[in-house]
């Protein structure tokens, strides 16, 4: 039986993107993203789809949820499918139903975060700490955990090594998992 966890990247106070785009666009931390996802069922609203450019991610079960697109099932490969739902019943429906099988990964937008904050067992969040541009969406249960301010939640790996990506913006890989 799997877990529902999440994953995302965030500034140090909880904000994900500017204008349906991530805040933040670091190599490393896609290669992280990837390792983490790749062979599992990825989870993602409508903008978040939109904003990979439509398409599915390789090597993983895309299910998306919006009322915009018709429910329905894409092969692309052996390997990667995607799957349009447009309610929250039908998509935790058919979560259930993936997690007798694996993880399943929630991976955004906000809106999505928020909907699952009381089913996730974990949070991997990579948290960057020196990238201060606008953003436009954020996510309360992000910023509580970065201020350490929910109780529910404990970091697994609060001594992680800050890293530098190849465009200079310092960086944490912080897992954070529900005690309560």
């Amino acid at each position: 039986m799997g877990t529902i966890k999440m994953i995302a990247a965030s500034n140090i106070i909880g904000g994900i993107g500017n204008k349906g785009e991530l805040f933040c666009k670091s190599p490393e931390d896609l290669k992280y993203f990837k390792m983490m996802t790749t062979g599992s069922v990825v989870v993602m609203g409508r903008k978040t789809w939109e904003s990979i450019g439509s398409k599915p991610l390789k090597n993983r079960t895309n299910v998306v949820i919006s009322t915009k697109y018709r429910p329905c099932n894409q092969i692309e490969d052996e390997k990667t499918m995607s799957i349009f739902v447009n309610n929250e019943s039908a998509l935790r429906d058919l979560i259930d139903t993936y997690l007798e099988y694996g993880d399943v990964w929630i991976i955004g937008g906000a809106t999505l975060y928020d909907a699952f904050a009381n089913d996730a067992e974990k949070v991997y969040l990579t948290k960057f700490t020196n990238v201060n541009g606008a953003c436009d969406t954020f996510v309360n249960l992000f910023m509580n955990l970065i201020t350490n301010k929910d109780p529910r939640w404990e970091c697994e790996n609060p001594d992680d090594p800050q890293k530098v990506d190849a465009n200079g913006h310092l960086y944490h890989n912080f897992v954070y998992k529900r005690i309560m």
